[in-house]
């Protein structure tokens, strides 16, 4: 313990000696891990917001979207005929697939688009819809509840809107438990949809009723414009999957299973898994970037301590004339890059985390189709762990060859150098 605070005074000694010398080379090594943090942050924030798009989806959720016929097939669909998903679609995926955990459908409304309340008029989109639909599309809510079993059961008349729907029909006025007119029939509003992504946009003009009440109601046919499902989360399967659902309802509906526009197949968890996959290659990019810049740093460093072992030579000299080993110098002179490197490693790793702060400040300022892609930004402490272990190689790094030039100096020839 002695010893190690004898080297840590006589580096200190050492690096008063040339202090602004060693801050000017110091701020390299700062800068490179200042850099590093705040590039893994805001990538990390970038990561966050763009993922979060998905949140109004569950991850291995799979939706299949009703299109128009466009090629033509001996006995099927005519071209031009919109697609129709049916009660048996549902059942041949059930039976075709059993990695399916959930599945629900939805019927769209086209023609009771006009909405009244009192004097208050709005055009929104309708859909009935099947019990799970909110456990596969994980649908938020502001107030209120969400459709249940017992609602599509008894064929009840109630809508969950959303949150533009509430503000044209209600404005300021409490809409739970209140009426709206669809088609001169009553409908009482049991719940809100509180919706804070880019993705679920399209539900803030969106009301939703059970579809058995819409059958019942509006004398609509039982024929679904888009169906939802939970899948169990796996690699192998998901990756065929897009397929073999185009062939199941191809062969179900009579029409070509190559006709893409027929039927459009939303793979929420594949898209997850490409955006983590061009993620995690950003994030090795910086890596690479940090680095890079930390190794620059490191260089100035090992410069520095090049010169400051050529003026020390006569030091050096007297210390081995009087015992000292060679092996001591070297512990010396490695042991005073390591000091500057970390200490300034760390120095940069502090104003790394306080401009990952003002950048969390700041993005609330930005504009919302900016802060709607930009999420929390955090560096991990393993992460900085990581950092402190590449600070320590770059301090053994930018060190290693003076301290070896260090401990061969030869007495005599470093004091005759130097006389």
């Amino acid at each position: 313990m002695h010893y190690l605070y004898d080297i840590i005074v006589e580096n200190l000694y050492s690096i008063k000696r040339h202090l602004t010398r060693t801050i000017l080379t110091g701020i390299g090594i700062a800068w490179g891990m200042f850099i590093l943090i705040l590039l893994l942050g805001i990538g990390d924030s970038f990561r966050n917001g763009v993922l979060r798009l998905f949140d109004d989806y569950a991850s291995n959720s799979v939706w299949i979207t009703a299109g128009w016929i466009g090629k033509y097939v001996p006995n099927g669909m005519e071209v031009g005929t919109q697609v129709k998903f049916n009660d048996e679609t549902i059942n041949n995926l059930r039976r075709e697939f059993p990695e399916i955990e959930h599945i629900s459908a939805e019927i769209a409304l086209n023609d009771f688009s006009q909405i009244i309340r009192n004097n208050k008029i709005g055009n929104f989109k309708i859909s009935g819809i099947y019990n799970d639909y909110d456990v596969i599309k994980q649908i938020k809510l502001s107030d209120g509840r969400f459709i249940n079993i017992d609602d599509i059961t008894n064929k009840r008349r109630v809508v969950v809107i959303g949150e533009q729907v509430r503000h044209c029909l209600f404005g300021m006025e409490e809409a739970v438990g209140q009426n709206i007119d669809i088609d001169d029939v009553p409908f009482k509003v049991v719940g809100i949809i509180d919706n804070n992504t880019i993705m679920g946009g399209t539900d803030e003009n969106s009301i939703y009723m059970p579809a058995t009440t819409a059958i019942s109601t509006f004398r609509v046919l039982n024929e679904y414009s888009r169906i939802g499902m939970l899948v169990k989360e796996s690699d192998e399967f998901n990756s065929s999957l897009d397929k073999s659902l185009r062939n199941c309802i191809s062969r179900t509906l009579s029409f070509d299973s190559e006709d893409y526009g027929a039927i459009y197949i939303n793979n929420v968890q594949l898209q997850v898994k490409a955006f983590n996959i061009m993620f995690d290659g950003i994030r090795n990019f910086l890596w690479f970037v940090g680095i890079c810049i930390l190794l620059c740093g490191a260089i100035g460093v090992s410069n520095i301590m090049l010169l400051a072992t050529k003026e020390r030579t006569k030091e050096f000299g007297i210390r081995k004339s009087l015992g000292a080993t060679g092996k001591s110098i070297m512990y010396m002179v490695l042991s005073e890059s390591i000091m500057i490197t970390v200490a300034f490693g760390f120095i940069g790793i502090c104003l790394g985390y306080l401009s990952l702060a003002v950048f969390s400040l700041i993005k609330d300022f930005l504009p919302d189709d900016m802060n709607e892609i930009l999420g929390n930004g955090r560096v991990d402490f393993s992460v900085v762990f990581f950092a402190f272990i590449i600070l320590l190689v770059c301090g053994i790094t930018a060190g290693l060859y003076p301290a070896h030039k260090a401990s061969h100096v030869q007495p005599i020839k470093a004091l005759n150098q130097e006389s």
